[in-house]
């Protein structure tokens, strides 16, 4: 029922039912003994009963000859509040009420409109106590609702700085392999050919073996550039955020066979470092999923921006499709972790599946990523002399 409507409901019902419930006075201590009584034996929970059996009738009476008829409203709302924060449950605030209009109906059974006139108090005024309860649950709601994105904002800002502390390690680790390790392994292989080479000349035993320590060597170089690829953004710094990419799209494919294809439309030139690695992240994860669960054949990766406000990728494969919607196996945490690094950054993260099938004429997996770009001066400044030449030419 709405508020006004209610409101004007108990100025048209108060003034009967008052003169009914004055009526009632000699015998409020007996309908409150009575009531009490009547509350001990009913189902209510220990915390009700404790609440309701501290109500003082007698006073509530006073209150209703006093108050104007707004402030009743007003009053009993509150006091659906207060039984809500209480952890009165509704259904028990309402069957106390009805068990303390059936004591004060007892004592009007010779008065008809009287009893007419305080069942519609009492009606109304569950309506405003209830009224009340909502407006509780509304506001813990907002309340809650404030404190989990409080804590998903938290949560995002702690997994922010985990990811940075785990990237930066990673980092690190690829700077050695690539500086230390790498670099003495092709010395190795320099000292490993030039001692093949004189092995021309007379130790002719010595070659098959220095051949095989070559292979060996070879492996290992080769392995330590999968892990440098692998651990991302050391390869950054050397290369540039597309040309690593390429590079790994191209290592994948001659590792693995898959024919992948690279769609570049208007890279941004800056690229924040934490959006480096998230897509660089997100696409590892893919291409091993694809690897290891699509049966691909074909890899499509569109990379670009539009209005350098955000940076969007998207990789489609032909493979085998699944079912996104079906219960994650134990262990499989790949898609979560993509979207979270996502998420993380405000960017969205969206996927499609199709699974093969006679009748279908496209299968395979899709993954989309956008990621909005911070606003940067140079960015700003560049926006600015394109609208100033875009002016001048005009």
């Amino acid at each position: 029922m709405p508020v006004r409507l209610l409101e004007q409901s108990l100025i048209e019902v108060r003034r009967a039912a008052v003169r009914a419930l004055v009526e009632l006075g000699p015998h409020v201590r007996a309908i409150e003994r009575k009531w009490r009584s009547v509350l001990r034996r009913s189902h209510l929970s220990p915390q009700a009963l404790r609440i309701l059996a501290k109500l003082d009738l007698s006073a509530g009476l006073r209150q209703l000859e006093e108050v104007t008829d707004r402030s009743l409203f007003s009053r009993l709302s509150g006091l659906g509040e207060e039984f809500a924060e209480a952890g009165v449950w509704i259904e028990q605030a309402l069957a106390s009420a009805n068990l303390l209009l059936e004591q004060c109906l007892a004592y009007l059974r010779g008065a008809p409109a009287d009893a007419l006139s305080v069942t519609r108090l009492f009606d109304l005024g569950c309506v405003a106590v209830a009224g009340g309860y909502s407006r509780y649950w509304e506001t813990s709601q907002r309340t809650v609702l404030k404190q989990l994105a409080e804590t998903r904002q938290r949560l995002h800002g702690a997994s922010a700085y985990v990811t940075e502390v785990y990237e930066n390690e990673r980092r690190r680790l690829s700077h050695d392999l690539h500086d230390e390790i790498g670099h003495d392994l092709m010395l190795l292989k320099l000292h490993l050919e030039m001692m093949r080479m004189d092995a021309k000349n007379g130790a002719s035993r010595l070659r098959p073996k220095i051949d095989e320590a070559l292979n060996v060597v070879s492996h290992a170089i080769d392995s330590t550039r999968r892990l440098v690829l692998d651990l991302g953004p050391a390869i950054f710094d050397e290369l540039g955020f597309v040309p690593a990419i390429r590079f790994y799209l191209q290592q994948f494919s001659q590792r693995t066979g898959i024919h992948v294809t690279l769609r570049e439309t208007s890279v941004p030139d800056e690229i924040p470092m934490s959006h480096q690695v998230a897509l660089y992240r997100v696409l590892q994860g893919a291409l091993s999923n694809v690897l290891q669960h699509a049966r691909a054949k074909n890899v499509t990766i569109e990379l670009g921006s539009a209005n350098d406000k955000a940076i969007r990728m998207a990789i489609e494969d032909d493979g085998a499709g699944f079912d996104p919607s079906a219960p994650k196996r134990v262990g499989s945490v790949g898609l979560t972790a993509m979207r979270e690094r996502v998420s993380v950054l405000g960017g969205t993260f969206e996927i499609a599946s199709a699974r093969t099938g006679a009748l279908k004429r496209r299968h395979g997996t899709r993954i989309d990523v956008e990621v909005p770009l911070p606003k940067t001066k140079g960015r700003a400044g560049a926006a600015h002399t394109q609208r100033a030449r875009a002016a001048g030419k005009s």
